[in-house]
């Protein structure tokens, strides 16, 4: 297995909304076709007022073929230096046909990053791939700086962050 070179873009943009620094990291990766199993490797850092951390994503694909990306799986890599953020939602997205959630795990929905230091989960969903924007298959995690109780009394500190991948083959 090797690691997959992120090729065109790594950007992590910074915004600022209510005075909170909103971080949201997104990759392009490539995946020849035939040539077996990359890792597409994402490292978000996110310090606002809620929380500090680092998570790392990793989706494990190959291309079959020209047309198709193929995920097997996905792990994620936490590292809590303050505050309690949590997860809310991974998925992957098929978008060339139709748009379509091929698959979508919530089961660590509200569970604290802080209690792992890897979860791996299995995917194993084919997408179809073009090579346009719209044709590329995305992945895509969603985490919030705390829980929805916290946010609910501190509604101006809560944000999300998403750490997001999307897919081409050259």
């Amino acid at each position: 297995m090797r690691f997959l070179r992120v090729v065109a873009l790594a950007a992590v943009m910074f915004l600022s909304s209510f005075g909170i620094a909103v971080a949201n990291s997104f990759v392009y990766c490539a995946v020849p076709a035939g040539q077996g199993s990359f890792q597409c490797r994402n490292e978000m850092y996110v310090g606002d007022n809620a929380t500090n951390f680092t998570h790392v994503l990793v989706d494990l694909v190959d291309a079959p073929d020209a047309y198709h990306v193929h995920f097997t799986m996905t792990s994620w890599y936490p590292t809590v230096r303050a505050g309690a953020p949590v997860y809310i939602t991974y998925w992957i997205q098929d978008n060339l046909n139709g748009g379509q959630t091929i698959f979508r795990d919530d089961s660590y929905n509200q569970h604290p990053l802080f209690n792992y230091s890897y979860i791996g989960i299995g995917t194993n969903v084919q997408a179809g791939y073009y090579p346009q924007p719209y044709g590329s298959p995305t992945s895509v995690l969603t985490i919030k700086n705390m829980d929805d109780y916290t946010c609910a009394t501190r509604w101006w500190d809560c944000a999300e962050y998403d750490q997001g991948q999307q897919y081409n083959i050259p």
